[in-house]
């Protein structure tokens, strides 16, 4: 989950804006939800399902600061790209960018719709089909919680 932002530090040699920490802060956090969703889902499906509502809560109760940070840091992004003095220089402007795209994939991915379809061969079959985009397991999950309650 860390490996990317750590490629960036790395690759920019830590010339880094706090722009580019907040949207690296931004795709750890949705990285971090994907991962408890996912966990919490496996063992849902094993029958140890009992943390499953809490951990749609929490996962609900991040969605409004994942959202924020995302936002802020694909708009400074963008700002970038038309005054690109603003960063600290080429790393760090590719660095934001890299990141702030993964937040907003990620958000997208999670709450919203599935973009990922290399997976399984039936997604796939009906995106190359022309069909649209379906919603996340994560969505339909968070959806399924809000109607019992």
């Amino acid at each position: 989950m860390l490996a990317i932002p750590a490629l960036m530090l790395f690759l920019t040699k830590l010339q880094i804006s706090w722009w580019t920490v907040i949207a690296t802060l931004a795709a750890v956090l949705l990285l971090g939800v994907g991962t408890m969703y996912w966990r919490a889902k496996l063992h849902q499906i094993q029958g140890r399902g009992q943390n499953f509502e809490p951990t749609m809560y929490l996962i609900k109760s991040l969605q409004l600061p994942s959202l924020i940070l995302t936002l802020l840091s694909a708009g400074y992004c963008v700002l970038l790209w038309v005054k690109p003095d603003l960063s600290r220089g080429r790393p760090d402007q590719i660095a934001i960018t890299v990141m702030a795209v993964l937040a907003v994939l990620e958000y997208i991915n999670y709450y919203h719709r599935q973009l990922n379809y290399f997976d399984n061969k039936a997604d796939l079959k009906r995106v190359f089909a022309g069909k649209r985009f379906q919603r996340s397991q994560m969505r339909r999950d968070l959806d399924q919680i809000a109607r019992r309650k």
